[in-house]
Parts: structure tokens; C-alpha cells; sequence
């Protein structure tokens, strides 16, 4: 972090963290699908997933260097949105 603050750097960037910190839902007024929450945990704790994309370190990374978060939502029609959550993949850069 020193090397970019003496090359002019005011903000660092982390990068994303999808799969991070994913809440039980069950008990709110929306609905929330069991499938995508158990795809989405899967994903950040799983080894294979890990080696093409650093959900844990980025995630590690964020808290120690007490990065600002915010909370992101995924709203779709589909019951098991694998489409979905393939474009969305694609667009953060994960696949």
C-alpha cells in the first residue's frame, strides 16, 4: 500500500467479493431462493472456485484493510437461476 500512495494512488481498489458474507434469508419478507444462498456459499468456500478467482483472499484482504462494503441484491423471476447467475459471472469478470 505504500508503493501506490508514493505513486499518487488516493484510492485502492479491492476488487469484488460475490459470495461474501451471504445472510439465512429464510426469516425475511422477501422470498430467497435455497438453491442460489447454498450455490453462493458453496462458491466462496470451495478450493476449485478459489484457484480461478479469490473469493477468500479478496475477502480476507477487504477486512483487515477495513475496506468499505456494501450489501449487493440479485432479484430474478427463476426458481434456479443458473442463466443468471452465469451472465452475472461473466460480467464481474469470475468466469
Amino acid at each position: 500500500m505504500e508503493t501506490f500512495r508514493k505513486q499518487g494512488a488516493k484510492k485502492l481498489y479491492l476488487g469484488l467479493m460475490p459470495a461474501c458474507n451471504i445472510e439465512d434469508n429464510s426469516r425475511s419478507e422477501f422470498k430467497y431462493s435455497f438453491f442460489t444462498m447454498r450455490l453462493f456459499r458453496w462458491t466462496y468456500n470451495s478450493a476449485i472456485t478459489n484457484r480461478f478467482y479469490g473469493f477468500r483472499s479478496l475477502s480476507f484482504h477487504k477486512r483487515r484493510y477495513r475496506a468499505p462494503t456494501r450489501k449487493v441484491y440479485m432479484a430474478t423471476k427463476s426458481r434456479f437461476p443458473i442463466k443468471e447467475l452465469f451472465f452475472a459471472g461473466r460480467m464481474i469478470g469470475v468466469i
